[in-house]
């Protein structure tokens, strides 16, 4: 609830007086515990917010280590050209997209726009509407991604939404050529809920265990030795990096003192980090420039990286089956 999450870090501002902020997860809490954040002037990091929106309102002590929504569309769509190169997909491709009615969602279909009108041999628009989050019923919308009779289903959803709305596109009999919930598509719970009904979704991520390099490496065998039962996912390395980049903030600056620490923050120039590039820098709004992953699943709960081919670690299997 973004009016809790906001009074929560109200009283950590003003009864317990802290320094800095690691948050958050989640467009609308994010914006809401950024508001207060600004108004003390305390430094807030974050590897959970996405939304463009997050950082285009002037505020000067926001950062956050997750790439845009429109980034992650745009990634996407490369990634789909080629595919459509090396015949794998029609071109041009006509696209139903969905999109949750948050800024999150909107950065996602506005990026789609953007490939549709500047690759229009590439890209047509069939449909595009937005959900409210947090549905249990997405019948009339999948009624009318159906009639839409595209080739690729884009969708744009958090974790529950993902599953509730994958699990009745199955029991619909609904088959497109391509398949994508933005960023969801091989997490764990996911796989539990649905089986092989998430098998071949494809997702553009910020982070990727099968990154091939040593910090990645590093990570996954430390998360190993911690959680031997479980695979990280991006929602916990990014969290990781936000903590290590906060420490070096606060390091840095050689002080709890909250403008120095913004200023270091700002000049954030980390190498050998987990994420794509190993590098985090911010941007004048506070946001990094990172690129994305793609991967899709495969049969018996494989997970593959199939762009950027530099990082690849399988073959994309399109069209869907």
């Amino acid at each position: 609830d973004a009016a809790t999450s906001r009074d929560l870090y109200e009283r950590l501002a003003v009864q317990d007086h802290v320094d800095a902020f690691l948050g958050g997860y989640s467009t609308d809490l994010i914006m809401a515990q950024t508001v207060v954040a600004q108004q003390d002037k305390i430094p807030y990091v974050n590897g959970g917010g996405a939304a463009t929106k997050i950082y285009q309102r002037g505020f000067s002590t926001i950062f956050g280590l997750l790439a845009s929504i429109q980034s992650l569309a745009l990634t996407e769509c490369d990634f789909i050209q080629k595919m459509q190169a090396d015949g794998k997909l029609p071109k041009p491709l006509k696209m139903a997209i969905v999109y949750e009615n948050t800024p999150h969602g909107v950065d996602f279909n506005d990026g789609l726009g953007q490939c549709a009108s500047k690759y229009p041999q590439n890209f047509q628009i069939a449909m595009s509407e937005a959900f409210d989050l947090h549905g249990k019923d997405f019948s009339p919308l999948l009624s009318k991604v159906k009639a839409a009779n595209a080739d690729a289903f884009m969708a744009d959803a958090h974790l529950d939404d993902y599953i509730t709305m994958q699990r009745q596109y199955k029991q619909a009999g609904l088959h497109n050529k391509f398949v994508t919930y933005g960023a969801r598509g091989p997490e764990k719970a996911a796989r539990e809920a649905l089986g092989d009904g998430v098998d071949y979704i494809v997702a553009a991520s910020w982070w990727s265990n099968q990154l091939p390099g040593p910090a990645v490496k590093a990570f996954v065998a430390k998360w190993a030795a911690a959680y031997p039962s479980m695979s990280p996912e991006w929602f916990s390395a990014l969290p990781y990096e936000t903590a290590q980049v906060l420490f070096l903030g606060l390091t840095t600056a050689g002080t709890t003192d909250k403008g120095q620490v913004v200023d270091a923050l700002r000049k954030t120039d980390l190498k050998g980090t987990l994420m794509p590039t190993g590098v985090v820098k911010f941007q004048a709004d506070g946001q990094v420039n990172l690129p994305f992953v793609v991967t899709q699943n495969l049969p018996a709960g494989s997970v593959v990286v199939v762009w950027p081919l530099s990082e690849a670690t399988g073959k994309p299997v399109l069209p869907m089956p």
